[in-house]
């Protein structure tokens, strides 16, 4: 019969703990994860989740990002405080018809005259509105109104 203390020595587990001498803390450590699964589990999604939210608090949010060169500085120039900037939108308006052009197409000419009179209607939100066909801006003809 072999030696009782060379049965409970296997190359797979190592030798047996020695009494009286605390293992190493990352020994303890493991070994309590390994007992306690799930605790060890939720405690890691925790610190994810945390170490997430912490992260996005302390982010770069506030931070603006512009270009080099002259246009970052023309951006910096109007993200300062006190300059205002109104809103503007350009739209543009094109026809894909047998050749022709919106200037030549009475339908899309008499759209277009409808669209900008009812902008104009609209007090405080359409102004400096400009046809597309006009040569000088705000020359258009105006419909009648009665």
């Amino acid at each position: 019969m072999k030696d009782p203390s060379s049965l409970m020595q296997t190359p797979a587990t190592g030798p047996p703990p020695r009494s009286g001498v605390r293992p190493p803390v990352v020994e303890r450590i493991a070994g309590w994860s390994a007992r306690h699964r799930a605790i060890a589990l939720i405690g890691w999604l925790l610190l994810v989740a945390g170490a997430v939210v912490i992260g996005n608090s302390l982010g770069t949010k506030n931070l603006n990002s512009y270009d080099p060169g002259e246009a970052g500085r023309a951006e910096r120039v109007l993200s300062s405080p006190g300059v205002v900037q109104r809103a503007t939108e350009s739209v543009l308006i094109q026809e894909h018809a047998d050749g022709r052009t919106i200037a030549a197409d009475p339908q899309a000419r008499a759209a277009i005259r409808q669209l900008i009179v009812a902008l104009e209607r609209i007090p405080r939100v359409a102004t400096n509105v400009q046809s597309p066909l006009a040569p000088a801006a705000p020359a258009w003809p105006r419909a009648a109104t009665g």
